[in-house]
């Protein structure tokens, strides 16, 4: 048996190909509290920042939202980004400029996929969309068509991710959810009653 150290090649997942070895993946059950931990120090200035333009700070995860109900020129809304970017780099951080945008009292609203220019929260238009045109296909050609045809490796895998988007509408918009989750039902029950939704 040869002596000396054993050497392993580093095995890394082609979609998170990254120089450094030790990336985390999107969507590890430790981002949020990672997110929240990194995050810590620049909430308490984020958010004095936004006390000193009368605004409202609100952050998930990297999605930063500064809002308001008073009148709010664009040259402000200019100057606090700079503010936030200048926090941001400070801490090694940097503002997405593809993904940071200004919106004026008539334009919609979408903040993390949601539209948030009234009262209570709403589904996007392209988010139901997408759930209906889903369901359509199921009740159309059958699920396992559907979830082929979408490029999912397995069938069980795309009825997941249905209910996810499902579940994600009922804490939005439950009447909505509660009838397409109906309408899945008796599609995949329909095409193959072995499933159980």
């Amino acid at each position: 048996m040869p002596s000396g150290k054993v050497r392993f090649k580093a095995r890394v997942i082609d979609q998170y190909d990254h120089r450094y070895i030790g990336y985390l993946p999107q969507g590890a059950p430790t981002s949020p509290m990672l997110a929240n931990l990194v995050m810590r120090d620049i909430d308490v200035q984020l958010a004095a920042i936004a006390s000193r333009y009368e605004l409202r700070y609100t952050r998930y995860s990297d999605d930063i939202n500064f809002s308001t109900t008073e009148n709010f020129s664009r040259d402000k809304a200019h100057e606090l980004i700079q503010r936030v970017a200048k926090c941001l780099i400070k801490k090694g951080l940097g503002l997405n400029k593809s993904k940071t945008t200004i919106a004026p009292p008539g334009a919609k609203k979408l903040v993390l996929g949601l539209l948030v220019d009234t009262a209570k929260p709403r589904l996007c238009h392209q988010f139901k969309d997408r759930l209906r045109q889903h369901i359509y296909y199921i009740e159309r050609f059958g699920i396992e068509a559907h979830a082929q045809r979408r490029a999912f490796d397995t069938t069980a895998g795309f009825i997941r991710h249905i209910k996810g988007l499902l579940d994600f509408a009922y804490m939005v918009e439950p009447a909505y959810a509660l009838d397409l989750t109906e309408r899945l039902q008796v599609a995949v029950f329909s095409w193959d009653d072995s499933f159980v939704i």
